[in-house]
């Protein structure tokens, strides 16, 4: 069965299970047209709260805030903070059954101040018999509600615990209501990435929040082409290959980006607290789950965690009764549930690894953690602006460079960097791979995505190339310590090759040949350095100017050399005004450089300088005019070339 066989089936098998003949509760989603009408504000309660901590209480009898309290526990802040408390009537809203409000929207300004640890909030409610309620954040410019999780309903109050502060409100469902099929148009093998958390070399135990919270973004924010296939392959140049998720260069690495800034794995003071809080009424997270989607419309973290610091994060995306339907990294085109034991009041044990490939743990807890606690949204916002832009995760991976260079016995020793688009005269071509700071390797692989051979640090391999396009990716992975080897990058690289064009035949020497020099001795090629700079593309008005040089250096113990190479400029929009040999001597040791530049004005080429053919010769005074016969007519000759890319076109 293919994998997008297996996918379909997937998604066929889930709308099954939904059914069962009831009717079902699809989730709304906030789209602007959602939001409550509202009416004045009215102030209930200004104090402050030193940093010693303390409570603050609502003591207004007749308020629907009376009896509102909130714990702020020592340490909380680090200096003395100003609270106040205010109340608007709820008069109408837009979300139909799903919203009934219990409270009216509750506004709390502590001046945006973020606690170093949860705070309770103790809200007053009259819960109605078998009805669960929960209190949401409101947004009042998007409408969206975000859930908050739950510690216990009891004794006429509601504890949510809280670290920052914003418009809220509580609101009750009966739980039979609950027990129903719950969607909320997430789909798993559609809505999720297509590659399985297997980490990458900057995050080695695995990306599984970045990877879940980067996906839910997509789907809230985003909600572009289906996530499983709108970037397979993204910022490649190649076509889509499913079956290659080593090849989502930047799905991989935003992944790797999300993780490095998520605030809840590991052994944090906010896993601490869900650790200690929700432990003891997995009941409550479960009805969480299911009212949050059906009331958003939208899929929710879940944090999976053992006895010990070990964590998991997945999405849940539907629920039918007491199990989740969820989307767990490691498995990204295969269903999987978490199930609540009503009978034993806890989840059924989870089993999955750390990473796709890791050993099978076991996960025993399951917590309800809003999004926007495990992440700042806006820093994960602008990792997605990075993703767009071909940007994200640059400062987190090592560099490295595939040299290519002529593989031929009798060819010049000359290397340059193999990017996509690399043109060569060679039959083939022989790759280096040098990593920079770290050991690894270059998987290569052929049209059909298939690997086909290796190069370890320092190493080389030796590519035949075919007439016209030959295309091969390169997998470049890092080895840690203990000899796993980790995702660092993907690329594609289509190397052109074609025959040499004859070269244009430079001016008549002044000199007449003289000597019985070779073409063999006089050859100065595998003597001459050539190391081109990073091109450097600047935005100018209107179009891109983009400049790099070739640095030319005599790497013969005692013979001078004569370079010779063949110029062309164009100035004025295009017109050509140099097109010529030109000449440079270079002593032992000594360096030249040759300027290269292209400039382009709404895509059209205002100016260029190109240097395409460089040969040398020993510049060999001491016989007269010795090797400079050679090139007077190196077409003639055969005399053997270097071919100069401009890597700026």
């Amino acid at each position: 069965m293919t994998r997008q066989t297996r996918i379909a089936a997937l998604a066929a098998l889930l709308l099954t299970a939904l059914a069962c003949n009831l009717p079902g509760l699809l989730g709304g989603r906030a789209d602007g047209q959602l939001g409550l009408r509202l009416g004045d504000p009215v102030d209930v309660l200004t104090t402050a709260i030193p940093p010693a901590g303390g409570w603050i209480q609502v003591d207004r009898p007749g308020s629907p805030l009376d009896g509102l309290a909130i714990e702020v526990p020592a340490g909380a802040y680090a200096g003395s903070i100003q609270f106040a408390i205010r109340y608007r009537p709820i008069e109408s809203h837009s979300y139909g059954e799903r919203l009934q409000p219990l409270t009216p929207l509750i506004e709390i300004d502590n001046g945006g101040v973020e606690a170093e640890t949860h705070l309770i909030l103790h809200l007053p409610a009259e819960v109605p018999p078998e009805s669960f309620v929960m209190a949401f954040r409101y947004d009042r410019e998007s409408g969206e509600l975000e859930g908050l999780p739950v510690l216990s309903i009891k004794g006429g109050e509601v504890q949510v615990p809280v670290r920052h502060f914003s418009d809220l409100l509580l609101t009750w469902v009966k739980e039979e209501l609950l027990t129903q099929p719950i969607t909320t148009g997430f789909v798993q093998g559609r809505d999720n990435w297509p590659f399985p958390n297997d980490g990458s070399y900057a995050q080695q135990a695995g990306h599984c929040a970045g990877q879940t919270l980067s996906a839910l973004y997509y789907f809230q924010r985003l909600r572009g082409e289906p996530l499983f296939t709108a970037f397979d392959g993204y910022d490649n140049g190649f076509r889509r290959t499913p079956d290659l998720p080593e090849d989502d260069r930047m799905g991989q690495r935003l992944s790797t980006a999300a993780q490095a800034i998520n605030r809840v794995e590991g052994s944090s003071t906010r896993v601490q607290y869900w650790l200690e809080r929700q432990i003891d009424e997995p009941r409550l997270s479960m009805l969480t789950f299911a009212l949050t989607m059906w009331l958003t419309g939208e899929p929710q973290l879940v944090q999976l965690q053992r006895d010990g610091p070990e964590a998991h994060a997945v999405l849940a995306y539907a629920a039918k009764g007491n199990v989740l339907f969820i989307s767990d990294p490691n498995h990204p085109d295969e269903q999987r549930t978490l199930t609540y034991l009503p009978a034993e009041r806890r989840f059924a044990e989870y089993t999955t690894g750390l990473t796709s490939r890791g050993l099978p743990t076991t996960f025993k807890y399951v917590y309800f953690i809003p999004a926007r606690e495990a992440i700042d949204w806006a820093a994960l916002g602008s990792l997605w602006e990075q993703f767009l832009a071909g940007t994200v995760g640059e400062s987190l991976f090592p560099s490295y460079t595939l040299w290519a260079q002529d593989a031929a016995p009798d060819a010049a020793d000359v290397r340059r960097p193999l990017a996509d688009g690399f043109k060569t005269w060679a039959k083939q071509l022989r790759v280096t791979f040098e990593p920079e700071g770290f050991e690894g390797r270059a998987v290569l692989y052929n049209e059909a995505a298939k690997a086909y051979d290796a190069i370890l640090t320092g190493g080389s391999t030796e590519i035949e190339l075919q007439t016209g396009t030959t295309t091969v990716g390169f997998l470049i992975e890092g080895v840690d310590k203990g000899g796993v080897h980790h995702w660092v990058d993907f690329r594609w690289v289509d190397i052109l090759q074609g025959d040499p064009p004859t070269p244009t035949v430079p001016p008549t020497a002044a000199v007449a040949p003289s000597g019985n020099f070779s073409i063999e001795e006089c050859n100065a090629l595998p003597y001459l350095r050539i190391a081109p700079t990073e091109a450097q593309s600047l935005a100018i008005t209107d179009g891109t100017t983009c400049n790099l040089r070739l640095e030319l250096e005599d790497m013969h113990p005692d013979s001078p050399i004569i370079t010779f190479q063949y110029r062309t400029a164009q100035y004025n929009h295009g017109e050509t005004r140099i097109d010529t040999w030109e000449t440079k001597s270079l002593d032992p040791g000594a360096q030249a450089f040759l300027a290269l530049h292209r400039t382009l004005h709404e895509g059209i080429v205002q100016d260029a300088n190109d240097f395409t053919l460089i040969g040398a010769v020993l510049a060999d005074w001491d016989h007269g005019p010795g090797c400079r016969w050679i090139w007077q007519d190196p077409g003639a000759s055969g005399f053997p070339f270097q071919s100069i890319e401009n890597p700026c076109r």
